[in-house]
């Protein structure tokens, strides 16, 4: 064909484009197939047959689809598809979700949700904005989106709406220097630290009473880990205090840290702690707790903690 070959839902029959490369781009398309879908006499076969898929046969190892678009001259400039697209997927829906892609399957059957492959998802309605997706199927289980790049740029694994530049959600493998490290359940915050984002991030307020010892994160290795947290009285009673105590297991046995008193009776943080960094082992959840004392006049705090792996 020698030429672009545009690819679309009924774009050449309803001539969405209205320069003169839209006539140049449907030529081909109008002229291997007639209303009926049946291939007009006169038109080439060899040309005909690389616009229409067919059904490989055994032994052949040819391409099912073969476009084939003019040499390009024109610098790469990616806010204009004439200078890059060689093959357009057009879904006409402003509809918030709404999804174009191309979907790539193995196996001796179709199965709608037995597929790999690659898709653009709307994020609203009123733009062309769209994100990138990868889908893959693992073993005996339905298709899953794995990877996102969202239309801002951030990009997501395991994340269907990354919030920095990079989030991980799931294991993960560091390696720095030629040493392999790996982490459980890690994310990349907005400072680039990493951190447990279930059960390692905790953002509680309008507390009044004593919370029970609560499970943070059990490490799936021993090593260092690093807690951080704020503690604040957010609504001021006539007395009371409350503390935050910290327990985990490492290679001696289990240790408790309990914070020093912060009044309930102003409003104001506890002086803001040194992070503490320990020493865990798998052995057991490192925990968190609180214990008001003497609280009157319906006092309430805050509690902000973070443990991130070192």
């Amino acid at each position: 064909l020698g030429r672009d070959v545009e690819i679309g839902w009924d774009l050449c029959d309803r001539r969405r484009w209205s320069d003169m490369r839209a006539a140049r781009l449907c030529q081909p398309v109008r002229q291997c197939q007639d209303v009926r879908g049946h291939r007009p006499e006169g038109a080439d076969r060899r040309d005909c047959d690389r616009l229409r898929p067919r059904q490989r046969q055994a032994g052949d190892n040819a391409p099912l689809v073969d476009i084939e678009p003019a040499t390009r001259n024109t610098a790469y400039n990616a806010s204009d598809l004439t200078t890059w697209a060689d093959a357009l997927l057009f879904n006409n829906s402003t509809t918030s979700g709404a999804a174009t892609g191309i979907a790539l399957q193995l196996g001796s059957a179709y199965n709608l949700n037995g597929g790999g492959g690659i898709a653009v998802v709307k994020n609203s309605s009123s733009d062309k904005d769209a994100d990138l997706v990868f889908i893959t199927r693992p073993l005996s289980a339905a298709s899953a989106e794995r990877m996102r790049i969202r239309r801002d740029g951030n990009v997501g694994i395991g994340d269907t709406n990354p919030g920095q530049a990079f989030s991980v959600f799931g294991k993960f493998l560091v390696n720095s220097s030629g040493v392999a490290t790996t982490y459980n359940n890690v994310a990349l915050g907005g400072n680039g630290q990493p951190y447990m984002p279930s059960g390692g991030v905790v953002d509680l307020t309008a507390q009044a009473a004593s919370i029970g010892a609560t499970a943070l994160f059990t490490p799936s290795a021993n090593g260092l880990f690093r807690i951080s947290y704020y503690l604040t009285t957010t609504t001021a009673g006539s007395a009371g205090t409350v503390t935050v105590t910290f327990t985990w297991t490492d290679e001696a046995k289990a240790e408790t840290f309990t914070s020093t008193a912060l009044s309930l009776t102003a409003l104001g943080a506890l002086a803001p702690p040194q992070p503490l960094v320990i020493y865990a082992k798998t052995t057991a959840a490192i925990q968190y707790s609180t214990t008001v004392s003497g609280a009157t006049g319906s006092p309430q705090y805050s509690l902000h903690i973070r443990v991130e792996a070192l």
